[in-house]
């Protein structure tokens, strides 16, 4: 009886080990198709109002996670180009006119502070691509970002530009075969030489 009870408590004792083994290896190997799978887009972004400016603001430490991760996908090989395009992915052009860097201006709320601004910071410094920026190379990236992004935005709003006079008809004109008049046989309208 005591020799089938060892056996029993041996068993128990096992299977309580494999059981924490395999629990293990899930966590693993979760942890290994995280870490190899394009993070998706989150449901947070872009943001292109006030209350979703304020809901990212209350967001739960999971989803400003996910942010931040996917901010680090986004990446770049540039400090520049990397604050710009998580900029570019966290807000609405329309909704940069909201927004100075420090708030001062009537009716504009400030980036500085805010905990978007907070999670394409962490992003960046991720970046293993460049040198962890600092924090007043950070702000002028940040700060030349986000007017760019009101340009942007008014350059949609002025619609097309259409070109006028010479420079249309050079445009025009341009794969055309024809000779221009006191244009000489060996350059064409750029003044590069014909092959």
């Amino acid at each position: 009886m005591a020799l089938k009870r060892k056996e029993e408590d041996r068993f128990d004792r096992v299977g309580a080990e494999l059981k924490r083994m395999n629990g293990l290896l899930q966590k693993i190997l979760k942890c290994v198709q995280d870490r190899h799978s394009t993070p998706q887009k989150p449901a947070e972004l872009p943001i292109s109002s006030l209350q979703q400016m304020d809901a990212f603001e209350n967001i739960d430490d999971n989803g400003y996670s996910n942010v931040v991760n996917y901010f680090q996908y986004i990446g770049s090989f540039h400090l520049k180009e990397a604050v710009n395009l998580c900029l570019k992915e966290a807000l609405t052009d329309a909704f940069t006119r909201s927004f100075t860097w420090w708030g001062r201006e009537e009716g504009h709320r400030p980036l500085y502070n805010a905990r978007l601004t907070l999670a394409i910071h962490e992003a960046v410094c991720r970046n293993r691509h460049f040198q962890k920026p600092t924090r007043s190379e950070f702000q002028v990236q940040m700060r030349e970002a986000l007017r760019v992004a009101k340009e942007r935005h008014r350059s949609r709003m002025r619609g097309p530009r259409t070109r006028t006079g010479e420079a249309a008809r050079i445009n025009r004109d341009l794969w055309s075969d024809e000779r221009i008049e006191g244009e000489d046989e060996e350059t064409n309208i750029s003044g590069t030489i014909n092959d």
